[in-house]
């Protein structure tokens, strides 16, 4: 209850009309017990606003009373804003999430998420996709492109990182062959973070796994000293990363086939000879031969010159 409430209003506004009255005739003015009228006179005289002599109730003059009143409470009223901000400030650094983060917490959510991101770009969508996925690619491969192509139509450029995991897997291969084909810019690499988009140094979203109810979450990133730091993140894989070009025709017009493209996808990525091997279910020599062919049919003599060379006649 405020110090100055309706009751203690109207008491004094009686005290003022009635001059000096018994507590009983108070309480018959205000049609209060004598109880209730006893406690709201002795706030008032706390106050300073009445003063009760030989049993008699009197009002005392308001204004300077008042003011001094006012100003306690003015005054009490900087300091609990002051300590809201404090406190509010304090509360944020150790209890709450930071303002640029948005955590998504469902399946729902994070692909609303993922789909408003490619909406929202205008220039250049950059990605890392780690992989595996985790349904059979062929079972969301058609969604895949949809958000892609919308987006290239606007004139949105692609450069996308991706791990050994999607390339080792013969449809996820196909599915980034075709946006290859289709005009994004791609690369490989072996070991990718996380699974990453950031549209225009604008928005970013980080995805991973979920729970038992939820197979991934995320996190929405937005314009901060986070995101400037995904964004780097990002060029340093890109500068180390492999480039994965559209599959094209040997010289002499023999298409390249599935296992060689496969073969230099995971050699541009970084993997050794005996996880080419486990990967194309093969032995190490017979890995190690292909490179050789390869190398001959190439006329390079190391493998970083085969990845080259292989690279820009399109044959990953």
């Amino acid at each position: 209850m405020s110090a100055l409430d309706e009751d203690i209003d109207r008491l004094y506004r009686v005290c003022i009309r009635t001059g000096a009255a018994t507590l009983d005739a108070v309480a018959r003015h205000l049609a209060w017990t004598t109880e209730a009228t006893r406690r709201r006179v002795d706030q008032l005289r706390a106050l300073g606003l009445i003063e009760e002599v030989d049993g008699r109730i009197s009002a005392l003059p308001p204004r300077g009373l008042l003011r001094g009143l006012a100003a306690d409470l003015e005054s009490a009223a900087e300091d609990a804003r002051r300590r809201a901000s404090e406190w509010g400030s304090l509360w944020q650094q150790h209890r709450e999430q930071a303002s640029y983060l948005e955590v998504l917490g469902s399946d729902g959510a994070a692909a609303a998420a993922d789909d408003e991101l490619l909406k929202s770009a205008r220039e250049e969508v950059r990605a890392l996709q780690v992989g595996p996925i985790s349904v059979p690619i062929r079972d969301i491969a058609p969604a895949i492109p949809d958000g892609f192509f919308n987006a290239s139509r606007r004139g949105v450029r692609f450069r996308v990182i991706y791990g050994i995991d999607i390339l080792r897997d013969p449809d996820g291969l196909a599915a980034v062959q075709s946006c290859v084909m289709a005009g994004e810019d791609a690369r490989a690499f072996a070991e990718i973070p996380l699974n990453l988009s950031i549209a225009d140094d604008k928005l970013a979203l980080i995805t991973f796994a979920g729970d038992a109810l939820n197979a991934r979450n995320a996190v929405l990133v937005h314009p901060s000293g986070l995101l400037d730091s995904l964004s780097a993140l990002f060029e340093s894989y890109w500068r180390m990363a492999s480039p994965i070009s559209p599959a094209s025709t040997r010289p002499g017009g023999q298409t390249s086939d599935d296992d060689n493209r496969r073969l230099l996808a995971y050699l541009n990525a970084g993997l050794t000879d005996e996880a080419i091997a486990r990967e194309l279910d093969v032995s190490e020599r017979t890995v190690g031969r292909r490179i050789s062919r390869l190398q001959d049919m190439l006329g390079v003599a190391s493998r970083f010159q085969l990845g080259s060379q292989a690279a820009r006649r399109g044959w990953v």
